[in-house]
């Protein structure tokens, strides 16, 4: 999957964790996603549902840095898919 948004107009219902959830139980864990180096409301969503930063991605597809983030319940994180990432 290359993007997941939900319309300004259907936020704030828990379309985006609904979404999510479904993503991860079709492909399975662990599972990984990138997105802005920054505090967005996506981010705190993710962080809330278990995702946590393992490294950075220094060219995001939109030329701002990225963070990558894994959810993955076993304690060493697994990484290998994720081309170019930096160990934070």
């Amino acid at each position: 999957m290359y993007l997941l948004a939900v319309a300004p107009t259907h936020r704030g219902r828990g379309l985006g964790g609904a979404l999510l959830a479904a993503l991860v139980a079709a492909a399975g864990r662990p599972a990984w996603l990138s997105t802005r180096d920054e505090p967005t409301p996506p981010r705190a969503l993710y962080e809330r549902l278990g995702w946590r930063p393992v490294g950075r991605s220094p060219d995001a597809p939109n030329g701002q840095p990225a963070v990558v983030l894994l959810l993955d319940e076993s304690p060493r994180p697994v990484v290998e898919s994720a081309a170019r990432v930096i160990p934070t």
